[in-house]
């Protein structure tokens, strides 16, 4: 088996099944994605490293933020996430309510 990293390089992509899972390109971690959000991640564009947020889990390849200017990144912020702020916080109260 390979090693698992520090902070995965995630692809969305389609199981047999059906269901959105992510898989880290470099080991063979994968989660489904109602479990992705909150999970250290590495920008595909800038090699950053941030938590997925509900924004990042729409992407074919999660990034930081760093690339907002693109069409599908504005959409899917207006459409999930009015700001980063508030990813940050939904994402801190998520992780919050895991350690309750």
């Amino acid at each position: 088996m390979g090693q698992r990293c520090e902070s995965h390089l995630y692809k969305r992509v389609k199981a047999a099944s059906g269901s959105i899972i992510f898989k880290c390109l470099r080991c063979p971690h994968h989660v489904m994605k109602q479990f992705a959000i909150g999970n250290k991640a590495q920008c595909h564009y800038c090699d950053n490293k941030f938590l997925m947020t509900p924004a990042s889990i729409e992407l074919l390849k999660p990034h930081c933020g760093c690339r907002i200017g693109s069409k599908k990144t504005e959409k899917v912020v207006k459409d999930k996430v009015s700001n980063v702020k508030d990813a940050k916080e939904q994402v801190i109260d998520q992780l919050l309510s895991r350690l309750r």
